[in-house]
């Protein structure tokens, strides 16, 4: 074999071993199931442990360190420092700045990065930041669009948005969010990174068609602000907690927002001032079991009329 045609065979069995790397796990044996909704400050970072496999949701801008310890934590529950899929809602700082760091740190190995389409990627010295490091780190990236469904760890994940070539521009990154469904042992968690009117209309639409029925919990859409967690979206989604990852300021979380997430009957946990919240999805017939790093009980449980603390920035 010529040279030349030894480097191509070589080229192509590392393309090939890229595409299996890539390729979503599947089992359909039951698995336990840990969402830690991480306290990031103003931002979005999850850890999620599904049955062996461990996936990060979003990793925040700040409070790096409280990552490492919920990821630390989940991954010594499976024995391993691999993470499974890193999923970049979308090319806000407050949702992906500290990915970088992540990768710099050397502490773990990402297999797979998943995120959406949007011009906004090449804008930022952040987002450019995030985009070399999945190059430098030569992590396999795939750009996810709605209808696309993975497995990790025997769980379900439905992308519900973007549909294929939506909100591909700068200003509509927000909506250019990935939103999944996350089903496991028969419990749904809805992530919709920062989706507002448009965004939530497609995910509604897919949600209504797949008929996923009520969310256990959903991560309330771009922290609570007015202009999101409309009411047609919460009437179609029907959450029985809504978790609302924020620190005080920016204008986060909305009364009006937090009003229409109450008449939907949700249950509300605010990481102002619960902290961290870890959801627990139990294998078997058990509801998911929330708990949170400081004051247990929800910010505003279903039915009362005031909220136990402070969360609503009422600064001038």
């Amino acid at each position: 074999m010529s040279t030349a045609m030894a480097a191509a065979a070589v080229s192509a069995f590392v393309l090939m071993a890229g595409f299996a790397s890539a390729a979503p796990q599947r089992s359909a044996a039951p698995t336990s199931a840990e969402i830690v909704f991480v306290d990031v400050g103003a931002g979005d970072g999850v850890v999620i442990r599904a049955g062996g496999a461990v996936v990060l949701s979003d990793i925040g801008e700040r409070n790096i360190p409280f990552v490492y310890k919920a990821l630390d934590s989940a991954l010594a529950k499976i024995g391993s420092r691999q993470i499974e899929a890193i999923i970049l809602s979308h090319a806000h700082d407050d949702h992906v700045k500290n990915f970088a760091l992540l990768m710099e740190s050397s502490k773990y190995t990402v297999k797979r990065v998943l995120l959406s389409r949007n011009a906004h990627w090449g804008a930022t010295d952040a987002n450019r930041a995030v985009m070399s490091a999945i190059r430098r780190h030569r992590i396999p990236l795939s750009y996810v669009r709605t209808g696309q469904v993975f497995h990790f760890g025997g769980a379900k994940w439905t992308i519900l948005n973007p549909p294929r070539g939506a909100f591909t521009k700068h200003h509509q990154v927000s909506n250019s969010s990935v939103a999944y469904a996350l089903e496991v042992n028969g419990k749904r968690f809805l992530f919709t990174g920062d989706i507002e009117r448009s965004g939530e209309q497609a995910v509604v639409a897919e949600w209504q068609q797949l008929e996923l029925g009520p969310a256990d919990v959903l991560l309330a859409t771009h922290h609570g602000s007015k202009y999101a967690s409309h009411d047609f979206f919460l009437d179609a989604v029907k959450p029985k907690s809504a978790i609302i990852s924020v620190n005080r300021g920016h204008g986060h979380p909305d009364l009006e927002a937090i009003r229409r997430i109450r008449s939907a009957g949700a249950a509300i946990w605010c990481t102002a001032w619960n902290g961290t919240v870890t959801a627990t999805a139990p294998m078997g017939a058990g509801k998911v079991r929330l708990r949170s790093s400081e004051n247990s009980a929800p910010w505003w449980l279903r039915g009362e009329r005031r909220s136990r603390g402070a969360c609503v920035d009422q600064s001038p």
